[in-house]
């Protein structure tokens, strides 16, 4: 029998922000009990340091410099399959509920679901209603599957910008739209992490409210449910770190993010070794028993989840191209930058001016050393394997977005415009 399969992403959560990662915190008792029960990844990297490149890969299963779908101009491109595609082709049920902006129809990742809801966040003054429509749709969909559970299993994709949209609840001054515009720097950042750790908290309540929901409806047995997040948040963890995208370096409060696989047949096990976003599509694949014979970027983790293998030796590599526009005049990183991450070390290079930071990442987990100068040759040798790793993804082709007023109005609610 198939298990159903839930993949939620919860935009701009940061692998310390939960108790399990993080041991000094005690904000995430749901989530922490779930960790427990299932198969963690704590050496777990994301694609990018913002959304629409990382949920493309989350949803792809490919580099962001295959699928290039990596500005607001750009849509996933039609040859390009889906995971949701992919498990409805496997006799899937496929449903996703999102928060709109980047995960939407306009950018092609809508395609291959079944039912696809947006939950437009403008149309609602008050956080609360929000959420019981969040709430209503989901128990809907997963009252109706648990009474067809025996006809077909389903996948069921979640996201929610809750925890993004930590400065709605801050003054204006310490917005990140104030920032990116001024370059004024918050006076109080204690304040915006406070307010990101109790959005953090109040997810974790509604993941509680979810896993209840599973087991009312008898649905736990049968049920995998995978956690994570496509990039994490920078409070000034360092000097040139604050919100995510473009205004900070790929440090690890923007890459590091959670991977948690719980429930079925999954062990409780903790994977200490380096895995990336772009593994997600063929592990739920195969968790799935969806048998395909497409090539991904990513690798497969159900042998690290079931203990059969310790190590596939990876590596995480990616790049991002900034530029100083008028409404984002602040930006930290202008220019071409990449990252390589490996098991021992971490580059962060502009590959423009050539300049560069490497951490020892076994004695140096804050990235605070930057040993570029002391370890000149790990460095270079470091940046020609990056260069050579970014020349050898093939580039497909991406659609062109138009961005419509309704769209436009959703992404300066999020504070990307």
């Amino acid at each position: 029998m198939k298990p159903n399969i839930v993949l939620f992403c919860m935009d701009a959560l940061r692998a310390d922000a939960l108790g399990y990662y993080n041991p000094e915190i005690e904000n995430t008792p749901n989530i922490d009990e779930m960790a427990c029960r299932g198969g963690v990844f704590v050496s777990h990297i994301t694609e990018d340091s913002w959304t629409l490149p990382s949920i493309t890969t989350l949803l792809s299963g490919l580099h962001r410099s295959t699928h290039q779908c990596i500005n607001s101009e750009f849509r996933v491109p039609s040859e390009i399959p889906l995971l949701s595609e992919l498990m409805g082709a496997g006799g899937y049920t496929t449903a996703a509920f999102v928060g709109g902006g980047w995960i939407s129809d306009k950018f092609g990742l809508s395609r291959g679901f079944d039912f696809f809801e947006e939950v437009e966040l403008l149309k609602f003054r008050f956080r609360r209603l929000r959420w019981l429509r969040f709430d209503r749709s989901l128990e809907v969909f997963l009252r109706n599957q648990a009474s067809v559970s025996n006809e077909s299993p389903f996948f069921l994709f979640l996201h929610d910008y809750h925890i993004h949209n930590w400065f709605k609840d801050v003054q204006e001054e310490y917005s990140p739209k104030t920032f990116t515009r001024t370059g004024s720097v918050p006076k109080n950042v204690s304040q915006c992490s406070r307010a990101y750790s109790q959005r953090v908290r109040e997810m974790d309540l509604f993941v509680g409210k979810l896993l209840h929901l599973i087991r009312k409806l008898g649905l736990d047995q049968h049920t995998i449910l995978i956690l994570t997040s496509d990039h994490g948040e920078a409070f000034y963890d360092h000097p040139d770190s604050f919100h995510h995208g473009g205004f900070s370096k790929f440090y690890d409060e923007l890459m590091k993010i959670p991977l948690i696989i719980s429930g079925g047949d999954i062990p409780s096990r903790r994977i200490d070794w380096l895995t990336r976003s772009r593994d997600l599509v063929p592990t739920i694949l195969s968790l799935a028993q969806v048998d395909t014979r497409i090539s991904f970027d990513g690798e497969n983790l159900s042998s690290l989840v079931f203990g059969e293998a310790k190590d596939l030796n990876l590596i995480a590599f990616t790049e991002q191209v900034n530029s100083v526009s008028e409404t984002h005049n602040a930006i930290y990183t202008a220019g071409h930058w990449g990252m390589l991450r490996t098991k021992g070390y971490k580059l962060i290079t502009n590959l423009e001016s050539g300049e560069s930071e490497l951490y020892d990442l076994k004695m140096d987990p804050g990235e605070r050393k930057d040993l570029s100068t002391k370890k000149k040759d790990v460095a270079n040798q470091m940046k020609r394997r990056l260069r050579d790793l970014l020349k050898s993804k093939d580039a497909i082709k991406p659609g062109e977005v138009d961005i419509d007023s309704v769209l436009r109005k959703r992404l300066e609610a999020l504070e990307y415009l």
